[in-house]
């Protein structure tokens, strides 16, 4: 049987990504696909890390035969200034509340922000095209969230400003 690293790089090849694959060893603790994305408008990198939780050595509890627990991991390519955590985590929850695709998080310690999706799934005949929206649909996230993300992260823009637009918005198109 084929590995699901293996097999998630040749669909996204196929959809023409570039990727890079990196199995479990002693430095690594999970088989991981790599799927390098456009740069941003920054000409930053921006990576989705898909980490395949079955092949670590430090699982205990093995899940029954081709199950897999894959996370998909995006970091944004820039820092959160200390005085805009506050701002940064509300914004973050207030999209996480309101999306039909949550996965927006804020690692404190090191003052960034991601994007995180969790799929268990049992590889069979089906699982390419999951996986092609899977990876869509973080990349939708990633445009449409990102320019806003980075300016409150900035301290460029507040949480408050951005509600005020937002209500700005909707009274304007229920006038």
């Amino acid at each position: 049987m084929e590995h699901i690293i293996k097999k998630l790089n040749k669909v996204a090849k196929n959809q023409g990504y570039h990727t890079m694959v990196v199995f479990a060893s002693d430095k690594v603790a999970t088989d991981q696909l790599h799927l390098f994305l456009e740069l941003d408008e920054e000409k930053k990198e921006q990576v989705i890390v898909i980490y395949d939780y079955q092949s670590s050595p430090f699982v205990v509890a093995k899940q029954k035969e081709g199950l897999h627990y894959l996370e998909f991991k995006l970091v944004f390519p820039f820092v959160v200034h200390e005085m805009a955590l506050n701002d940064i985590a509300s914004l973050l929850h207030f999209i996480n509340h309101n999306s039909s695709f949550p996965g927006f998080e804020l690692d404190e310690l090191s003052s960034r922000v991601s994007f995180r999706y969790i799929w268990i799934v049992q590889i069979e005949e089906n699982y390419s095209s999951v996986f092609e929206k899977i990876i869509h649909n973080i990349q939708l996230n990633l445009k449409l969230f990102s320019p806003l993300l980075k300016q409150v992260a900035t301290a460029k823009r507040s949480f408050n400003d951005v509600l005020k637009e937002i209500a700005n918005a909707f009274s304007q198109n229920n006038s």
